[in-house]
């Protein structure tokens, strides 16, 4: 008696074109995923920090005045450590009790900030108080491709 069975030659082809093509789509999905994941900018703020002025005691604390013989500087730093480079960066700074925002310009006018390079914004202040250690709120605004992306972030004060 002749033994006839197994598996047919053809199913063992179309399974194995089956599995190659899953596992393809598979590293697929997770190489555009991944890809996508680690083009990312990635911002590292330093705190608002405030030099000059004179010091006063506010009702939170330590502080300092500004005024047009005693002026202040308000300074931060940003990093870029992602993997995207940022155009168009400003920055805006919500100081306490303030009923606008603050700008700040980069030292050098730059408005790029390339892939681990990091730019110093800040500004003078000739008007108000500022307590050290109080919460602000920082807005960062860029650009990546295009497209315009705003970060709002809260920090606090140092006075050094």
């Amino acid at each position: 008696m002749k033994h006839k069975g197994g598996v047919p030659p053809i199913v063992t082809v179309l399974v194995t074109v089956a599995s190659i093509v899953a596992a393809s789509m598979v590293a697929y999905f997770l190489y555009t995923s991944t890809s996508a994941a680690t083009k990312q900018p990635v911002l590292d703020v330093s705190p608002l920090y405030v030099t000059g002025g004179l010091p006063t005691t506010t009702s939170t604390g330590p502080g300092v005045t500004c005024s047009s013989t005693s002026a202040c500087r308000l300074s931060i730093t940003i990093t870029n450590v992602g993997a995207v480079s940022l155009s168009s960066l400003s920055i805006q700074v919500w100081l306490p009790g303030a009923s606008s925002a603050t700008s700040l310009s980069s030292a050098s006018g730059a408005t790029t900030l390339s892939i681990g390079q990091s730019l110093a914004f800040g500004t003078t202040l000739t008007t108000g108080t500022i307590p050290d250690g109080q919460g602000v709120t920082v807005e960062v605004r860029y650009s990546v491709g295009g497209t315009t992306y705003v970060v709002t972030l809260a920090t606090k004060t140092a006075i050094p």
